[in-house]
């Protein structure tokens, strides 16, 4: 085994729980800053990767499915990849973040890393980090066996939204991580020693995990992956050529929370506004959460059209496309 193999990073945490948003953070630290990125999305529209403040080359999309299995093999291709590309000196990187969807549980991943013989000289599991949505994250773990397991299997636990959450919600979701996982370390989002416990050895040493103690929690963990999220929860995606009003779209958002929120795992969109149509608004929710709407300075990619995903469990998705056509807009592409 190398001496010199290349520190990973999984970065797990439910729908809407603000991977994306950490793993910004994360990349403008300097000393994170030489990271690939690889991301894995569950939805028609990929959407996560273009919001990512990394140049392309660093990116790697991993859109067909769940990390844990359906693609499974394609981020080992991946990996094997990636370490050539650097041993040729194609390209220069210190550390791999992988970003997995939100349905997906981590212990897969952890066997790779620990018994996978195309793995394992050259890449080494440094740390599984799980961000916590204070606001909807304890009925969440209630619910949803995989983000039970994210939070179960981390190292260091994010708490993400506590501008949002209540007093009463903050405790809640402290007490249900502490019985969950009791040994994780756990930090704010905004807490600046987040990079530098990343780049150190320091979160191996706090948490106390080896490589085989990783080995046996993935052994003591049944891996019961009976893929919930493909019989009850799924998604769909919404295209729009031309350019709506800001209002229109908040009204549409705020009605299927108000009516659907339960279900509503996750919607993220890029819109483009008759108020600004070169500067996307991006918008998000999470159950009956809306997040406040944010302008970015110009498109990710050469695509301009509005686009919108929405991932739900047991949503009725003709009633949803309805209402969007009757509240926003008739030119409506679904899925296309």
């Amino acid at each position: 085994m190398t001496q010199t193999r290349v520190p990973v990073v999984l970065l797990t945490g439910f729908l809407g729980s603000g991977k994306t948003s950490l793993l910004n953070r994360l990349l403008r630290d300097p000393a994170l800053c030489d990271s690939v990125v690889i991301v894995n999305e569950f939805g028609e529209i990929p959407l996560d990767h273009l919001l990512i403040t990394q140049v392309d080359e660093n990116i790697r999309l991993l859109d067909t499915g769940c990390v844990c299995c359906t693609v499974r093999g394609d981020l080992i291709d991946t990996l094997v990849d990636l370490y050539e590309r650097r041993v040729r000196g194609d390209l220069a990187y210190s550390r791999i973040f992988i970003e997995t969807s939100g349905l997906v549980d981590p212990a897969p991943i952890f066997h790779s890393f620990a018994a996978d013989p195309l793995l394992i000289d050259d890449w080494r599991l440094s740390a599984v980090v799980t961000t916590a949505d204070l606001v909807n994250g304890e009925a969440t773990l209630a619910v949803h066996e995989q983000a039970r397991r994210q939070i179960a299997l981390a190292d260091l636990i994010v708490l993400t939204k506590s501008d949002m959450a209540t007093a009463e919600q903050t405790d809640g979701m402290i007490a249900a991580i502490g019985r969950l996982n009791p040994h994780a370390v756990q930090m704010a989002v905004n807490d600046d020693e987040l990079a530098a416990l990343l780049v150190s050895d320091r979160l191996s040493e706090a948490v106390g995990r080896t490589e085989a103690m990783r080995a046996e929690i993935w052994n003591s963990v049944e891996h019961n992956h009976g893929h919930e999220h493909s019989q009850s929860i799924s998604s769909r995606s919404f295209y729009l050529d031309d350019p709506v009003t800001q209002a229109s779209v908040l009204q549409w958002i705020e009605l299927l929370a108000a009516l659907r929120g339960e279900k509503l795992l996750r919607l993220k969109g890029l819109i483009r506004t008759v108020e600004e149509p070169e500067r996307p608004m991006l918008i998000q929710a999470v159950q009956h959460v809306l997040h406040p709407v944010e302008r970015l300075e110009h498109w990710p990619d050469d695509e301009h059209r509005s686009r919108i995903v929405i991932i739900g469990e047991d949503l009725d998705f003709d009633t949803i496309e309805r209402t969007f056509r009757s509240h926003v807009g008739s030119n409506l592409a679904i899925g296309s």
